[in-house]
């Protein structure tokens, strides 16, 4: 389906932008991002309560997956 395929590509991208949103959030400027872990985005996210990109995306495309299936069979996205 358009727009559902998923690379390593792609995922590195979601990664970095969702790190480059994280430093937004939390204040992190880039000369301290080598003292910030992964382990410690990963708590601050958790503790937070703030969902991975990732996360939202996949809720999405199901979403959009759901719908496309309840649609009539005539209908071009139900075609694709």
């Amino acid at each position: 389906m358009y727009g559902m395929a998923s690379n390593s590509n792609t995922n590195e991208k979601t990664k970095r932008r969702s790190s480059q949103m994280a430093n937004n959030i939390l204040g992190i400027s880039w000369k301290d991002r080598h003292k910030v872990t992964n382990e410690e985005y990963e708590e601050v996210r958790v503790r937070t309560g703030q969902y991975s990109l990732d996360d939202i995306l996949s809720e999405r495309r199901l979403r959009w997956l759901e719908h496309v299936m309840r649609m009539d069979h005539q209908l071009i996205p139900r075609q694709a």
